[in-house]
């Protein structure tokens, strides 16, 4: 998966995480919960600030562990 897909599928999975906790609560682990908090503040730039080292693939391993969910 390249860097786009990437991002699409973890801005995908939040906003999908984030619609599911507002409507009935999900129980998330800590480093998830930190992942998707960031994600709500980004003001929409979080693709942008994905740019640090490895912080892509740190969102997209919590992604991953909420699209378990």
């Amino acid at each position: 998966m390249n860097r786009e897909e990437k991002i699409n599928f973890i801005i995908d999975t939040f906003d999908s995480a984030i619609s599911s906790n507002l409507n009935g609560g999900l129980i998330l682990p800590e480093t998830d919960e930190v992942w998707l908090n960031r994600y709500i503040t980004s003001n929409g730039d979080f693709p942008n600030e994905l740019d640090a080292d490895g912080d892509l693939d740190a969102a997209y391993n919590a992604a991953i562990n909420l699209n378990r969910i």
